[in-house]
C-alpha cells in the first residue's frame, strides 16, 4: 500500500510540474521568445570485451512563447568519429497537439574557428509550424568510443531551462567520479540508486536562468553549469583495479599516448635549429621557453 501511495503522489507531482501553462512561464521568463521545457540525457556504460562503452539518449523541448520565435526553429546537433549519431527523430507539436515531422535534415563538415582540424559534423533542420505555445521535439541515440573523452553535461543554456535531468547508468565494475560546477549549483539535486548490478546517479534541474554573457571574462564553462564526470577505474574479469582517469597521472599517460612514437629520429636540420635555440639555455625549462 505505501509503495502505492508513493507512486500516486510521483505521478501527481510531475503532471503538476508538466501542466504549468504557457502563461506561467511567460510570466517568469517575460522577456524570452523560447525555454527549454526539457533537456534529459541517459547515459548507459557497459563494459565490452573488457573495454568500457557507452551509448546516450537525448530528449530536448523547445517551447517557442511567441510568434516571432520563429527565427530561433533552425536546429541542429553534432557527432564525430568519437561520438556517432545512430537514430534521431525531431517534429513540432502545435499547440492543438498535432505533430509535424521534420523530414528535411542536412549535414555538414562543422568548421572549427581554432587551428586544428577535426572530423565533427553538424546536422541542421527547421522546425515546422512555429508559433506561439509550439514546441520543439528533437530525440537521438549517440554511441560513444572512447570514454576517455566523454563530454561534459551543461544544464544552462542560452536561453532558460524549466526541467533539466542527466543520469548516468553504469556496472559495479566501474567507479564514476563526478564534478557539479558553475553558477546556481544550489539547483542540482543529485540522487543514487544501486541494484545489485548496476548504479544510476541522477541530477536534476528545475526553473534556470539562462547563460549570461560577461565582456572581457573566462569562457562561458567558467559560470555555466554543468556536470564533469569520468571513470576513475575499472575492475577486470580477476577483480584486478585498472586506473582509468581518476588522477593528472592517468591524464598524462592518456594524452602520451599520443605522441611517444612520433619524432623517433630527429633529423640533422631540426637539430641544428633546436642547438642554435637553446646553446645558452641552463635547464629544461629555459630551452622550453626559448623554443616556444
Amino acid at each position: 500500500m505505501k509503495r502505492t501511495t508513493l507512486i500516486v503522489l510521483a505521478i501527481c507531482c510531475q503532471f503538476v510540474l508538466s501542466a504549468q501553462s504557457l502563461e506561467e512561464i511567460k510570466n517568469t521568463f517575460p522577456d524570452e521568445h523560447s525555454v527549454y521545457k526539457k533537456h534529459t540525457v541517459h547515459y548507459t556504460l557497459k563494459m565490452n570485451h573488457n573495454e568500457p562503452y557507452a551509448e546516450s539518449r537525448e530528449v530536448q523541448e523547445l517551447l517557442f512563447l511567441s510568434n516571432s520565435a520563429v527565427y530561433m526553429s533552425r536546429f541542429g546537433f553534432f557527432q564525430s568519429s568519437f561520438n556517432t549519431i545512430e537514430s534521431y527523430e525531431a517534429y513540432t507539436i502545435t499547440p492543438d497537439g498535432k505533430k509535424i515531422a521534420v523530414k528535411d535534415f542536412r549535414t555538414s563538415r562543422s568548421r572549427s574557428r581554432s587551428v586544428f582540424y577535426d572530423d565533427i559534423e553538424e546536422t541542421t533542420f527547421d522546425f515546422p509550424s512555429v508559433t506561439s505555445g509550439s514546441i520543439g521535439h528533437l530525440e537521438f541515440k549517440a554511441v560513444h568510443k572512447n570514454l576517455k573523452l566523454l563530454s561534459s553535461h551543461y544544464f544552462s543554456h542560452r536561453i532558460p531551462v524549466i526541467n533539466g535531468e542527466l543520469k548516468i547508468t553504469f556496472p559495479k565494475e566501474m567507479v564514476i567520479k563526478y564534478q557539479v560546477m558553475g553558477n546556481q549549483k544550489e539547483k542540482v539535486i543529485f540522487t543514487t540508486e544501486t541494484s545489485r548490478k548496476e548504479t544510476t546517479y541522477t541530477f536534476k534541474v528545475s526553473t534556470l536562468e539562462k547563460d549570461q554573457d560577461y565582456a572581457d571574462a573566462p569562457d562561458n564553462s567558467y559560470y555555466a553549469l554543468h556536470v564533469i564526470f569520468y571513470i576513475e577505474s575499472i575492475a577486470d574479469e580477476k577483480n584486478k583495479i585498472i586506473k582509468w582517469l581518476g588522477t593528472t597521472d592517468d591524464l598524462y599517460q592518456f594524452y602520451r599516448g599520443f605522441i611517444n612514437n612520433i619524432n623517433k629520429d630527429i633529423s640533422p636540420e631540426l637539430r641544428k635549429i633546436t642547438d642554435s635555440l637553446t646553446q645558452k639555455a641552463t635547464s629544461n625549462e629555459t630551452k622550453a621557453r626559448k623554443i616556444y
